[in-house]
């Protein structure tokens, strides 16, 4: 939830951090901070987020929306900060006069590094993991409106909308995509996709069954077609089939 409260207005206010001034004489002589910033240089992607949600939440979204109830916090959150790259660390900052020194903390002990700039950290993990933030907003951002947060299944949206007469078609998505057009995660553990147009957009994508319900403009024809992955893993269309043709005569 911090990655993306972070990406919305006034975001740096929801990263966790502190600062402890210590003053001697009327004078600052040392600060330290504590900020949240990346683990390694390995960049995370879909994977990331996905395990993260089997792992903690058995794969329900409304898991990690349930923990706003109570401010976000996680008894598990030191191990999803591991599984997502970041750690939280702290850093001083020794004043003497115009003269600054910088000490990161590592093992218990502390470091001389180079100048700090408090939450540069964080901004490098950003950059560095365009791809999962980009994920995280495609997913929460539709779900909220005035505080509330919906958290149904998307595969329980979706379902209503099959269609027995364009399943009786027997057309398939021979060739789509590997992943989400709009959120990038993998398509083959969807059970529906989509080749739909985008809500505001006219332009037209494959969508998980996420993006489908949230950012999709609707399934039918000339507005899009959901698809089911079968047992065989090819993909039947379900819904949005084109009128139907009945002894030559169009319907």
């Amino acid at each position: 939830m911090t990655l993306f409260y972070a990406m919305q207005e006034g975001g740096i206010l929801y990263l966790p951090s502190y600062s402890l001034t210590i003053v001697e004489d009327g004078q600052p002589s040392r600060v330290y901070v504590g900020e949240l910033g990346p683990a390694d240089e390995d960049p995370k992607g879909p994977e990331a987020f996905l395990k993260v949600l089997a792992d903690y939440y058995g794969s329900n979204i409304f898991g990690v929306l349930m923990t706003t109830s109570w401010g976000a916090y996680e008894a598990r959150d030191l191990d999803i900060l591991d599984d997502l790259g970041l750690v939280y660390s702290s850093f001083r900052c020794d004043i003497d006069g115009d003269d600054r020194t910088f000490f990161r903390m590592r093992n218990g002990r502390w470091r001389s590094v180079d100048a700090i700039r408090p939450f540069a950290a964080f901004n490098e993990y950003f950059e560095r993991n365009r791809r999962l933030f980009r994920l995280i907003e495609a997913k929460f951002a539709p779900r909220i409106s005035r505080g509330i947060w919906e958290g149904t299944s998307a595969e329980v949206q979706l379902e209503p909308l099959l269609d027995e007469a364009t399943i009786s078609l027997g057309e398939y998505y021979d060739s789509p995509p590997a992943e989400c057009d709009v959120c990038t995660i993998p398509l083959s553990d969807e059970r529906y996709i989509s080749d739909a147009s985008l809500r505001g957009h006219g332009v037209w994508a494959t969508m998980c069954g996420d993006c489908t319900v949230y950012h999709g403009a609707g399934i039918g024809w000339g507005t899009g077609q959901l698809y089911r992955k079968e047992s065989d893993g090819r993909w039947l269309m379900v819904a949005g089939g084109g009128p139907q043709r009945e002894e030559g005569v169009e319907q």
